[in-house]
């Protein structure tokens, strides 16, 4: 299953990112349109310059997706500034049939005009989570499950997630969403050691069965009279009626 960043760490990757290089532009830029697009890296890196255009008040980007179909997708302000920017210093913003995201001439900075391949993406995403000092088993596909999550938390819609990430079916989308995978603070609040004598009873070596018991106990405390045959015992031993 494709891991999704933690919270926090997608813009900690962006902010990671130097900013007076054509190259550090250059990759912010494309994986800032990862995160706020959900898009395909496919269809990422075969993006030209004029696939960036204004409709109104707001740009648009237009993906070539499967099947040869297209998409337009309204640009988030904040994916938006990260893009002019980088295509006011660089230039592209002159060359409207160049790639928006061109390959780099080795280590020198310059940008090509051939389009960034995939493989290359993958390299360059993982330079920069060891830059960032984020662990390296995310990948380009994380930034599609990371914001299809974070799209249904802030209370978007399955349907609208799934229009956004282009996907033909919406149980597609659904396996992209991992709210059910977080541990939250009031799961981890149901562990409870609250009985010193109980610790020490769990860690004597008794049953797993027994062990059951003696947490239900302390759980669900309920008259000691209530209890029962071996459970009654259990709870004696383990110091819980005194």
């Amino acid at each position: 299953m494709t891991p999704a960043f933690v919270e926090g760490e997608v813009q900690n990757l962006l902010n990671g990112v130097e900013t007076f290089t054509h190259t550090g532009l250059r990759d912010r830029a494309l994986l800032a349109t990862l995160a706020y697009t959900f898009a395909r890296i496919g269809s990422v890196v075969n993006l030209k310059v004029e696939d960036y255009y204004p409709s109104g008040k707001r740009f648009l980007l237009r993906f070539k997706e499967k099947g040869g179909k297209e998409k337009e997708l309204p640009v988030h302000h904040k994916l938006e500034e990260i893009l002019d920017q980088y295509l006011k210093a660089t230039g592209l913003e002159k060359e409207p049939g160049s790639p928006l995201f061109p390959a780099a001439w080795g280590k020198t900075g310059k940008l090509l005009r051939r389009p960034l391949r995939r493989t290359d993406a993958a390299d360059m995403l993982k330079r920069r989570l060891k830059q960032a000092g984020l662990p390296a088993h995310y990948s380009l596909h994380s930034f599609r499950a990371t914001g299809i999550t974070n799209f249904l938390e802030n209370d978007g819609t399955l349907e609208a997630a799934q229009r956004i990430a282009g996907h033909a079916d919406s149980r597609t989308t659904k396996l992209y969403d991992r709210r059910g995978q977080k541990v939250l603070p009031e799961d981890v609040g149901r562990i409870r050691f609250d009985t010193e004598e109980a610790k020490g009873f769990y860690r004597s070596g008794h049953p797993v069965t027994l062990r059951t018991h003696l947490f239900r106990a302390i759980d669900n405390p309920a008259p000691k009279d209530s209890y029962t045959g071996k459970a009654k015992r259990v709870y004696k031993r383990s110091g819980l009626f005194k």
